[in-house]
């Protein structure tokens, strides 16, 4: 986890809060965190990922990829549940 903070640090720094680049990590850390069963963590940093994509939502690659996170969360919270 200590390097996907530090990758989120220096990501931020060089691209801006609102880069995908930077959406990308949160993503990452998301997944990670329900890997570990640690459901709202994950939530928490998908949704991050969340906002920073639907800033960014201009082509129909960026709309896909906002699905995509939606459907992430979806089964994180099915799993949460069980």
């Amino acid at each position: 986890m200590v390097f996907f903070e530090e990758c989120l640090r220096v990501r931020t720094f060089h691209k801006g809060e609102d880069d995908v680049e930077v959406a990308e990590v949160f993503l990452a850390i998301g997944l990670l965190y329900e890997k570990k069963r640690q459901y709202v963590e994950a939530l928490v940093n998908l949704e991050e990922c969340l906002r920073i994509r639907k800033t960014n939502m201009g082509d129909e690659r960026r709309k896909l990829e906002v699905t995509q996170t939606l459907q992430n969360m979806g089964i994180i919270l099915g799993n949460s549940r069980d």
